[in-house]
């Protein structure tokens, strides 16, 4: 029977290194995982030889770092597929956001970024997130870290303890760290979500082109359509009491137009963002993730935030495919990775199993209206020659490409959307200046000149 070499992570969090004899490499990774192992690695080995089962323990790390202990010897032939842990749709204490998040995407970024490189250095689940709560500047997030480093020396899976912390791990999250770890490629999930945090970050950088075409237009727009009027009511005054003097009469009147105009409407804008940000927000996620997917004049968001869900989406069902799990769980689980909510509910109308038979994944894809014929054409080509996973990695690929393309016109649609706003601004102002000048001179004159 052919043998395996393998690295896993451990009930408790340390990384381990092994040997094992299967017939291949799904039978090796579903006899590791009944073994509470979560697998990172799996190569056939050298030779056939059967060596002393041993699991060896992984890399020494760095002097006064975590020093994982040796566990008893381990070795198993191939055993039946067991259930698989029970995936993001299990019932949660709290309800949960599925895309958002009380922490930014910068933030979020660099939460994963350390725990991959500590991973990939060969620290245990537990000492990295130990190590990293020491090093993230968000106290909430810090305390979290700290407390999910205890349960992991305890044997618990970091998705599990992250399902604790619903303001801080939306649902999307949670589902590729569970991904990765039913999969066996844990550290490589982490990346992921450091990846697409990343990008996001980046894109929201760009907002403060629109943001401060905004926030001048708000301030100026009020003041400019109501210059004519100041004028006018301030000759007014001067007219009835030359005494005060031009300039005091137009500040006068300055003063009375913008407490009775332009002060009430800085604070409606105050307050309609108060009541957006802390109170409707949190209660239209799914509302807004459709408007993301079809927005407007920002030509290139919808497709980045489209092609970036579906890459996710694509690469869990890649690799849980290849860790040889059963159909209707790789879809349920890869499902809950996407990061729209929008997306992820149009896959979960669509079901790999009806009634006995099950669907393969060419007519689920086909059914689901999110992709173009094309690729649906290159996934049933490749149901038919065997070939599944190999062709999900190139739509993968695909979409990665796909999404960095649309990440660059989602810059220049920003840039469109703060000139359109500054012009709208400059237009309003125009408007109000004109009506409350020219509609009034007439009257002005009149009245200036003392006439009926």
């Amino acid at each position: 029977m052919p043998l395996f070499q393998f690295q896993a992570v451990d009930a408790t969090g340390n990384l381990r290194e092994g040997q094992i004899e299967a017939e291949g490499p799904r039978q090796a990774a579903q006899a590791l995982n009944a073994q509470g192992f979560v697998l990172q690695k799996l190569t056939r080995a050298e030779s056939n030889e059967v060596l002393p089962p041993v699991l060896k323990q992984a890399q020494a790390p760095p002097p006064g770092a975590f020093q994982p202990t040796r566990s008893e010897p381990f070795s198993q032939r191939a055993s039946a597929p067991v259930s698989a842990p029970p995936v993001a749709s299990a019932v949660r204490p709290e309800p949960r956001a599925w895309e958002d998040s009380t922490l930014t995407p910068k933030q979020l970024s660099m939460l994963w970024f350390q725990l991959h490189a500590f991973m990939k250095a060969g620290y245990g689940v537990a000492e990295a997130l130990r190590l990293v709560s020491g090093r993230v500047y968000q106290k909430e997030l810090s305390e979290a870290c700290q407390q999910m480093a205890e349960g992991a020396s305890r044997g618990e899976r970091l998705s599990d303890m992250m399902e604790r912390y619903p303001r801080l791990f939306p649902e999307y999250m949670i589902g590729n760290i569970r991904g990765g770890e039913l999969g066996g490629y844990l550290p490589d999930a982490i990346l992921e979500m450091g990846n697409y945090n990343e990008q996001w970050h980046k894109i929201k950088l760009w907002y403060w082109i629109p943001r401060t075409c905004l926030f001048n237009g708000l301030l100026t727009a009020p003041l400019w359509a109501g210059a004519g009027l100041v004028f006018l009511n301030g000759f007014t005054r001067y007219g009835r009491n030359p005494e005060i003097g031009v300039f005091a009469a137009i500040s006068q009147a300055a003063g009375a137009y913008f407490f009775k105009w332009v002060l009430p409407f800085w604070l409606l804008c105050v307050a309609l963002f108060i009541l957006w940000k802390w109170v409707i927000a949190p209660f239209t996620e799914q509302q807004r993730s459709k408007i993301a997917l079809n927005m407007p004049i920002v030509f290139g968001f919808g497709g980045w935030v489209k092609s970036s869900a579906i890459k996710i989406f694509l690469s869990h069902l890649t690799r849980l495919y290849n860790a040889g799990i059963s159909p209707s769980t790789v879809w349920e689980t890869a499902i809950h990775s996407v990061p729209n909510r929008s997306i992820a509910e149009k896959l979960q109308t669509i079901s790999l199993v009806v009634g006995d038979q099950p669907m393969n994944v060419d007519h689920a894809i086909s059914q689901s209206g999110l992709f173009p014929p094309e690729q649906v054409a290159m996934l049933s080509t490749a149901v038919q020659t065997g070939d599944v996973t190999g062709m999900l990695q190139k739509m993968t690929a695909l979409y990665e490409e796909e999404s960095k393309w649309n990440a660059v016109r989602t810059r220049t649609g920003l840039i469109r959307l703060a000139v359109l706003i500054a012009l709208i601004a400059f237009a309003v102002g125009c408007l109000g200046f004109l009506q409350n000048y020219y509609g009034r001179i007439f009257e002005f004159v009149d009245d200036f000149m003392g006439q009926p």
